[in-house]
């Protein structure tokens, strides 16, 4: 598997790998990427505040992607 990097991201299919501070400075661009992707979010403790712009970066990816995987 070879990975692509999209604006500093590594993107491997429709899987990114970023950290949560990228997810919100390239949330419309990853969003569009990850349509019908996989959205895996490690250490969930730092989208538990819902008004937070990271947390709704996150929910908005979530609501593109085919599967949702917060641990």
């Amino acid at each position: 598997i070879r990975a692509i990097q999209y604006n500093g991201v590594a993107c491997i299919g429709k899987v990114v790998i970023t950290t949560y501070g990228m997810l919100w400075r390239h949330r419309d661009e990853l969003t569009r990427f990850l349509v019908g992707g996989m959205l895996i979010l490690d250490e969930s403790h730092y989208i538990k505040n819902p008004k937070a712009y990271t947390t709704q970066a996150a929910w908005n990816m979530g609501s593109v992607t085919k599967y949702k995987y917060i641990l």
